[in-house]
């Protein structure tokens, strides 16, 4: 079967968990099938080149392209991306396409497979689709339950570049200027309101129509998009695989102090500062360690709000790094504030038999059975996840009676093999 895989980045460059799931998929269906992958690299400068070649052995053509605002309201479209797919599309022939995020790329993209007579599933790994800022997350770092115009404008003018236009001048020179700027900042306003408002709904429901089959990893982002409009019966539920065997053979090394961590994306809306705050009020020995890529400026904000002398920065944690890591882990904590739509790193976990610590949202309260699995917490609370690392701390004994009652994650055999039956479900009705 000839399979085309559509996503917005993929590794190297690309780390986040639609990329990991994406190559692992990938790399399990090259075994028995022709892969090929469309995504886009990241180039501020937009050089509009096109690179073509592979990936530990996964064919790809990527577009390098630079990521764009809602100060340009109708950046989710791209006729340069909707050209060079249809010609991907006409040089391949792909049999079935699986988009696994469109971020980046276009939105007409399962519409243009529609009209080539392709089917398509899509996977959603997030909420981007239904919240223009991904995670349901406003400005101001608070969730954020459903769709709202007003609100989702507002949540953008952080995004929105208005003019501001010198002062100087005479008074009435200042102001003309004045009256100009107003009627600019007014124009932009009201082209974001019909961007987010119209214009982007619109093709989010020709996204919805075009597509065969949406695949929810979890059944509460199932539940948030049945709720936000998507047929109950277009989408299913199929928990995301994992390559097992990178580390199943993990075995931790003794240690007279518990080791705590966090591994993800080094931003707010992962958490990491209530993780910090929280940590602040353990006493030592005990340790946290940072897994994830840092900028100059996030090193700088992480230095002066750290306070625990046991808390360090590992800096990004490489796949091929991570059974190490784990062999060093005993807690691992998710303390995410935004509402999880997965989460491969409680996967991680659980196949290195690793007790978790979540907040209690999304697809985290989900998986995780609190008091059995690990703990849950309420999101965002610092002084209740202090109380619940200081449960493993009182009770060393702890750990070992969670790691006994892990569930195990299913393979990314396994779980290929559901894809493709899915595949061929899709071929068999066009």
């Amino acid at each position: 079967m000839k399979i085309l895989q559509v996503v917005h980045y993929f590794p190297p460059l690309g780390r986040g968990g639609a990329e990991l799931y994406t190559y692992q998929l990938s790399k399990e269906l090259l075994e028995s099938h022709d892969i090929r992958l469309f995504f886009t690299i990241p180039d501020d400068n937009y050089s509009g080149e096109i690179e073509e070649g592979s990936y530990n052995g996964i064919p790809y053509r990527a577009l390098k392209k630079n990521y764009c605002t809602f100060d340009k309201p109708f950046h989710e479209r791209s006729s340069w991306v909707e050209r060079e797919f249809s010609k991907t599309l006409d040089s391949f022939k792909p049999d079935i396409i699986h988009f696994q995020h469109l971020s980046n790329l276009s939105l007409a993209l399962p519409f243009l497979a529609k009209k080539a007579g392709v089917p398509c599933c899509f996977t959603l790994h997030d909420f981007w689709l239904l919240c223009p800022r991904t995670f349901f997350l406003n400005s101001a770092m608070k969730i954020c339950d459903s769709y709202s115009l007003p609100r989702c404008v507002d949540c953008m003018q952080d995004q929105i570049e208005y003019y501001t236009l010198s002062s100087k001048g005479f008074w009435a020179e200042r102001f003309a200027k004045h009256c100009a700027k107003l009627c600019l900042n007014v124009k932009k306003k009201l082209t974001v309101l019909l961007s987010i408002g119209l214009w982007r709904i619109y093709w989010i429901k020709k996204i919805f129509k075009a597509v065969d089959v949406f695949i929810a990893p979890s059944q509460f982002l199932r539940t948030r998009f049945v709720r936000h409009g998507l047929s109950p019966q277009k989408i299913i539920f199929i928990p995301h695989g994992y390559n097992t065997k990178i580390l199943s053979g993990v075995k931790k090394t003794p240690s007279q102090v518990l080791r705590f961590a966090f591994i993800g994306t080094m931003q707010f809306h992962k958490g990491i500062y209530v993780l910090i705050d929280a940590f602040n009020g353990v006493a030592g020995p005990h340790e946290l360690r940072l897994y994830g890529s840092v900028t100059p400026q996030l090193s700088d904000d992480l230095k002066k709000r750290i306070k625990n002398p046991h808390v360090f920065v590992m800096g990004e944690l490489r796949e091929e790094d991570k059974p190490t890591a784990f062999s060093e882990i005993d807690v691992l904590i998710v303390p995410s504030i935004c509402c999880e739509s997965y989460s491969l790193v409680i996967n991680e976990a659980f196949i290195t038999k690793t007790p978790v610590i979540v907040s209690d949202i999304g697809a985290m309260a989900e998986r995780v059975k609190d008091g059995e699995y690990g703990f849950t917490f309420p999101v965002g609370n610092v002084e209740k996840l202090t109380e619940k690392i200081q449960l493993f701390i009182n009770d060393f004994g702890l750990k070992n009676s969670l790691e006994s009652h892990l569930p195990e994650v299913q393979s990314i055999e396994t779980h290929a093999e559901e894809i493709v039956k899915l595949y061929s479900t899709l071929c068999k009705m066009e």
